[in-house]
């Protein structure tokens, strides 16, 4: 249903290219490549693209497993393919495929030097574009001709840094930004590398706790010299938005830039879901519009599913968020944003037994230590329930820890919330104001968690102010 996009129109699915998962090297190639291979075909206006598929969601499956998964994503046709890398060459069978009848469209198999790998997502996307039958404007001719470095070494730690961008965890993010590093010195005028760092620097503040403090400016920096070298990048303009957003908590102009980067790349989720929740800040109802986009383009990604559940959320419609919620743990039960998205909507229905079952599922999943985080969490659903004295004891540990002493601000919001639980709205404002130094001041507007201090004379002074 509502992973079905438009009836009539050709909507290809990008799967990540078979390869020898024992060699690390293939593997980040073969998902770099997909990858690669989603972003140009998604310039093509005629033609929906389904970002690459997760792996472990269709990757192992059998033909006839893969086209019917295409079928219920809504896919008219399948790219894949096989990568194998030998010393000096890159060998890559595509093909694409027809999913109502499982028909080859088309077929051939590359053996490209290492030098001409830049090349090789031109022939790809061209012969996919002709097999389609797509007539191409000729701006769109020359976008999918656009070679964005002649450096094959650059090319390659480029591909490898949108593998590990993919991971999301600080660990990865961090190797994302040696590998677009190494990429941009390879070739100081390779754009997109300059796209990499910018998003994993801005992703980087996101994962890493406590954030890096200088992971904006050197985000910014990032994508404005992308835009110098090429300013139809939509993913620099998304960048720009994250900074925004995150960084300077500006919504309206982070809220700019992400329709720019729908605008030049409608095809790329990441725009579609960012936009999404920076109008459900807002309280904006086109919030559902943005997110179900983002859905469409990538239906099994757990991320984006949450986050649909999120806007939900924003927009009180509780029990909307949860089926989100639900549907993404089914993907990977380990996606802790969803478990507390979960514990959030379990203690405004008044089931604390359940949120407090979730929270020991984050817990779990979060690596099973009791952290400021997990401390956290716990007092909220300890203040909810009316454990006014184990709640004030969850927190006392959490003022006592030396993480949390290092970066306050951070955990400010988090702070508030307990208070606001337990009726005291002094304290809660008191630490309102000090997380609007932080992104998080972006919800305080429309967030169902402080409905209980909204008529407060203190409440829209705290939404005026600036952090």
């Amino acid at each position: 249903e509502e992973n079905k996009l438009n009836p009539g129109r050709k909507v290809v699915a990008v799967l990540p290219f078979a390869a020898d998962e024992s060699l690390k090297e293939e593997e980040e190639l073969s998902v770099g490549l997909a990858q690669v291979l989603t972003r140009e075909l998604g310039k093509v206006t005629q033609i929906s693209v389904l970002p690459t598929f997760v792996r472990e969601a269709i990757g192992n499956k059998t033909a006839a497993e893969t086209l019917e998964m295409g079928q219920q994503v809504g896919a008219t046709h399948i790219l894949r393919g096989t990568l194998h890398k030998t010393a000096n060459a890159v060998e890559v069978f595509a093909e694409l495929v027809n999913v109502a009848d499982g028909r080859v469209v088309w077929s051939e198999k590359f053996n490209e030097p290492i030098v001409e790998l830049p090349r090789l997502q031109n022939s790809i996307s061209s012969h996919v574009l002709s097999a389609l039958t797509i007539e191409l404007s000729a701006a769109e001719k020359q976008g999918i001709n656009k070679k964005y470095t002649e450096n094959s070494e650059a090319y390659q730690f480029y591909l490898v840094g949108r593998y590990q961008l993919s991971k999301r965890s600080q660990e990865n993010l961090n190797k994302a930004i040696q590998s677009f590093t190494i990429a941009q010195e390879k070739d100081p005028n390779f754009a997109l590398a300059y796209v990499g760092l910018a998003d994993a620097y801005a992703l980087l503040y996101l994962y890493q706790t406590p954030p890096p403090k200088d992971a904006h400016q050197k985000a910014r920096e990032n994508a404005e010299k992308a835009l110098a070298l090429d300013n139809t990048l939509g993913e620099a303009y998304a960048s720009l938005g994250l900074i925004e957003f995150y960084g300077e908590r500006n919504i309206a102009q982070a809220e700019n830039f992400y329709r720019k980067a729908v605008e030049l790349n409608p095809s790329y989720e990441n725009a579609h879901h960012w936009l999404a929740l920076a109008l459900a800040a807002q309280g904006k109802e086109e919030a559902l519009t943005e997110i179900k986009a983002a859905k469409q383009l990538v239906p099994n990604s757990p991320a984006i599913i949450t986050a649909a559940g999120i806007v939900h959320f924003y927009l009180r419609q509780l029990e909307l968020a949860e089926r989100d919620a639900q549907k993404a743990l089914r993907i990977d039960e380990g996606t802790v944003s969803a478990l507390g998205l979960l514990r959030w909507v379990a203690i405004l229905q008044g089931k604390y037994d359940d949120a407090l079952a979730y929270q020991q599922k984050e817990k779990l999943f979060g690596g099973g230590e009791e952290t400021v985080t997990s401390l956290l969490n716990l007092a909220q659903v300890q203040a909810a329930r009316g454990d006014r004295d184990a709640a004030l004891g969850s927190l006392n540990k959490v003022f006592a820890d030396a993480n949390y002493q290092k970066m306050p601000e951070y955990q400010a919001y988090e702070v508030a919330l307990v208070y606001i639980f337990l009726d005291q709205k002094d304290k809660a404002f008191e630490f309102l104001k000090e997380a609007k130094k932080t992104y998080r001041a972006n919800f305080i507007a429309s967030d169902p968690r402080l409905d209980k201090i909204r008529n407060d004379s203190r409440f829209q002074a705290l939404v005026s102010s600036s952090g």
